[in-house]
């Protein structure tokens, strides 16, 4: 008589070996491929593909790159006093 650990691995790779022979040979669902074709991974990557498609950002050109018109530092408006701490002194700047 087998011990409960012994069918626990005889389960799993009994389970393993329908799994693989189910990816190999393709689902047993559907119409029969007479074309002599072997559409096991193929269709198994067609499929994952439609799962996770690529991110729009990684499908699409990057965008142009766009020269910076030089421009004037931002300077010192004036000092804010609300903000201002015993060890840091806040200003607002000419560009926000």
């Amino acid at each position: 008589m087998l011990s409960s650990r012994s069918r626990g691995v005889l389960s799993r790779a009994v389970f393993l070996v329908l799994v693989v022979a189910i990816v190999l040979v393709g689902s047993p669902v559907g119409q029969p491929f007479s074309s002599g074709q072997w559409p096991g991974v193929s269709a198994v990557w067609q499929w994952l593909g439609s799962v996770f498609p690529e991110p729009a950002a990684a499908a699409a050109e990057p965008a142009p790159v766009r020269e910076k018109k030089p421009e004037e530092p931002a300077k010192r408006v004036r000092e804010v006093a609300g903000l201002a701490t015993g060890s840091a002194r806040v200003f607002a700047m000419s560009d926000g």
